[in-house]
């Protein structure tokens, strides 16, 4: 996805393949110039005061998932906080002071991390979920929604200029 936006906003990139965290790191030091997130996912609601966004890309919804085993264990909110919770290194989650994360690199990793029972729940995007689910032939049960909410490039501000041209490269995809 990254590819064909710059490209159709004819915009050169190198694409670095870096691990969430040391990604998310990065894009604070000013290492590299932008990442995918949604501005939910921050307990403020935006991307911060040093980046800007773009137009939405897609609209995903974070569940807090569960072997089916576990599923009734975990009914409601108040029986998820205060558990250890599978998550992805890296990743904001609005609410993670209500409970113990459980980092994990990947999505696939995570659905992993289910299985051998490191964690009974974990917070992942829905599609994510169901793709490692089927691929790794690990049966999930989506509980409650954490968090819904466009997907957008964080883009670092001192590249403000290419925000046009990328939004419309976006809307023309």
């Amino acid at each position: 996805m990254t590819n064909v936006i710059m490209q159709k906003a004819k915009i050169p990139i190198t694409v670095i393949p870096l691990p969430t965290k040391r990604a998310v790191k990065a894009l604070l030091k000013g290492l590299i110039d932008f990442d995918f997130v949604s501005p939910e996912w921050f307990p403020v609601g935006n991307v911060g005061e040093n980046h800007v966004k773009t137009l939405p890309l897609f609209r995903g919804t974070e569940y807090f998932i569960s072997l089916p085993v576990n599923a009734e264990k975990y009914a409601s909110l108040k029986d998820v906080y205060g558990n250890p919770v599978g998550t992805v290194a890296g990743y904001s989650y609005c609410d993670d002071s209500k409970f113990t994360l459980v980092d994990f690199l990947s999505g696939s990793k995570l659905i992993r991390g289910l299985a051998y029972e490191r964690f009974e729940v974990a917070i992942l995007e829905q599609r994510t979920a169901e793709v490692w689910s089927k691929k790794l032939g690990i049966p999930i049960t989506l509980l409650e929604e954490h968090t819904q909410g466009d997907i957008v490039i964080r883009l670092r501000r001192g590249h403000v200029s290419y925000l046009p041209k990328i939004n419309q490269a976006i809307d023309a995809l």
